[in-house]
């Protein structure tokens, strides 16, 4: 353990609200000034209405077959450090759009995913547009407009497959999340994203092919700034502010094996990653005004 790294523990150190005994309730922190809350457990019969019957292993699987594919590492610098109590390799993935980091522009997917066969990625997709359909419903209205505007007025990419040989394989791009973060078994250090928008975590528990209402906690994720850890169970989601210093915590039985998984959209990516576009008339009128609102304040 690095000396000036802080080991905190779940609920000596953080607070962890035990899981609501009614299904149809989430969990909501809010704001000290009734604005946007900087977290959101999407209720768990949400959860298990929108996620397959069964199936999770093969998405299991499949996030696991992108683990596999070799690819040159990039070092995320000590601040996102990931480490991991297993005793096997070390393994996490980005996938999805991406700012170029030797030129502008944006990457619509890295070279490497070109390797993962179509059915893992059709699966994965499928399992972003899960996550955006609870994002539409559950995410405050000032974050979809956000969005939405965000939209009309920048020409932004948001994930999407490799082109495969047969059309019918070719999977649309999603709605909001431009990539995807997940590693088996790994925790990161506490860190904050320079995200656009709200993030969506999401947990996977291996060798489980459906999950239940009453699963057990398996992981938490933790906002140590805000003093509290969420329980979360297989297949939740959590809508969580990225700019907000977070972690994921080590597992509650070292006998799982569990996939977390952070869907987001990054504010280069909106940006196009270009300094040099020009403006249209719209942004620059929309960008004095936000000047001048953040001179007021």
């Amino acid at each position: 353990m690095i000396k000036s790294w802080v080991r905190l523990k779940v609920g000596r150190d953080l607070y962890a609200p035990p899981p609501s005994i009614d299904h149809r309730i989430g969990l909501k922190l809010c704001s000290d000034n009734d604005g946007c809350p900087p977290l959101l457990l999407i209720p768990r019969q949400a959860v298990i209405d929108a996620i397959p019957k069964f199936g999770m292993q093969k998405l299991y699987d499949s996030l696991q077959a992108f683990l596999l594919v070799p690819k040159y590492s990039l070092e995320r610098g000590l601040a996102k450090t990931i480490f991991s109590d297993a005793t096997d390799r070390v393994m996490y993935k980005c996938v999805g759009v991406r700012a170029a980091r030797n030129s502008t522009g944006v990457l619509d997917y890295d070279k490497w995913t070109e390797g993962v066969a179509p059915i893992h990625w059709s699966r994965v997709i499928k399992m972003v547009r899960r996550a955006e359909f609870l994002f539409d419903a559950y995410a405050p209205q000032e974050v979809l407009e956000h969005i939405r505007m965000a939209r009309e007025l920048v020409p932004f990419n948001t994930m999407l497959a490799p082109p495969f040989d047969s059309a019918s394989l070719r999977c649309p791009r999603t709605k909001y999340f431009g990539s995807i973060a997940f590693g088996c078994n790994v925790f990161l250090r506490c860190h904050t994203d320079n995200d656009f928008t709200f993030s969506m975590a999401h947990i996977l528990l291996a060798d489980h092919d459906s999950y239940k209402l009453d699963d057990d906690v398996v992981v938490y994720f933790c906002f140590p700034t805000l003093g509290v850890a969420i329980p979360m169970r297989p297949g939740d989601f959590l809508l969580f502010n990225a700019k907000i210093p977070h972690c994921i915590s080590s597992r509650c039985d070292i006998n799982h094996k569990i996939m977390c998984i952070s869907m987001f959209l990054k504010t280069a990516v909106v940006g196009l990653n270009d300094n040099s576009i020009p403006l249209t008339p719209l942004q620059l009128e929309l960008s004095k005004k936000y000047r001048d609102f953040s001179t007021c304040n």
